[in-house]
């Protein structure tokens, strides 16, 4: 159903105790990515562990042995293994079986990669912090359930999901999907942005990977980090409720039309005047001298000013800060 499924690696926590889960873990995310490395990390020396090393070679996934030399050795092997994939770009998804807290921040630069993080574990033995960290957490109990029910082609329900809403864990259901959207400019604006680029997917029965998504996104997005910050997508998604439900790892749209695109701004336009002038420069190492930035603007609208009035240019740029950095006489993008 999904031929074009995204890159992804599986890492597992052996120390964690969710071992006996492996067979229904690969299972689950073989459906909708394709796995290009499934390793599983721990001291595989101990006898009573054959069995599961076994498992683990069936299943393909590799035991990478972890001598206990320190504490949290395992989580430190898995981490470092991770941020080398990360900077190889080797996968888009990052599955991480594991209830341990440590991973948190390994999540954090999933997301700085732009990439996406699923944690796998025990839902009652997750905490709100761990939850967060992530774009989606995924029950292993609901995992291994739906598979049982002989549905392997079907996506796990949202309530298989975890989210928080700020105070506790909560269950996501439809009926909780209706809180109304924020109507601000900004909110306009990003909402925009990201039914723009669902559309763009070219979605299957209404549903997009989260992974597409974000990739489009930001491939669709100039200014994607200024405008969106480091949140994760699903973080991003949550903030508009009445239009997007996150089923598993796949993004629904919920209402079938779209907004109108958000009316520019006098600030829009200036800010897309400074960056189309910045971008026609030749420029080394990122910094353009303020004269030439000028030149340029008047090169590209010579009634610019009108846009700018009397500020200075250099007053213009840090006031876009978010965008621009300016240095002496000098200016670069962020």
């Amino acid at each position: 159903m999904f031929p074009n499924k995204p890159k992804s690696v599986l890492l597992i926590d052996g120390d964690n105790g969710l071992l006996s889960y492996t067979a229904s873990i690969v299972q689950y995310c073989s459906e909708y990515t394709t796995l290009v490395a499934k390793n599983a990390y721990r001291d595989w020396k101990p006898q009573t562990l054959a069995s599961y090393r076994e498992q683990m070679l069936q299943l393909g996934v590799q035991p990478v042995q972890q001598d206990r030399t320190a504490k949290n050795a395992t989580d430190f092997a898995l981490s470092m293994d991770a941020a080398i994939m990360l900077d190889k770009e080797a996968a888009d998804i990052y599955f991480i079986v594991s209830n341990d807290k440590h991973f948190n921040t390994l999540c954090d630069r999933v997301h700085k990669y732009q990439r996406t993080a699923v944690r796998i574990g025990n839902l009652n033995q997750a905490s709100e912090e761990l939850i967060n960290a992530c774009d989606a957490f995924i029950d292993v109990e609901k995992l291994v359930e739906h598979l049982n029910k002989h549905h392997p082609t079907s996506a796990l329900t949202s309530s298989h999901f975890t989210r928080s809403n700020g105070k506790k864990k909560v269950q996501t259901t439809p009926a909780q999907l209706t809180a109304p959207i924020a109507q601000t400019t900004e909110d306009s604006s990003r909402l925009y942005a990201l039914i723009d680029a669902h559309q763009k997917s070219k979605p299957e029965e209404g549903r997009v990977l989260l992974s597409t998504l974000g990739t489009i996104l930001r491939e669709n997005t100039r200014d994607y980090q200024a405008r969106f910050g480091s949140k994760s997508l699903s973080k991003l998604l949550g903030e508009f409720p009445a239009y997007f439900k996150i089923d598993g790892l796949h993004v629904l749209l919920k209402q079938k039309t779209s907004p109108k695109p958000p009316a520019k701004t006098a600030d829009d336009l200036r800010l897309n005047l400074l960056l189309t002038a910045y971008e026609a420069l030749s420029v080394q190492r990122g910094w353009v001298g303020l004269p030439e930035l000028g030149n340029k603007l008047r090169e590209i609208d010579k009634e610019y000013k009108t846009y700018f009035g009397g500020k200075k240019l250099s007053t213009w740029i840090n006031d876009f800060s978010n965008h621009f950095e300016i240095n002496g006489n000098r200016v670069r993008r962020r």
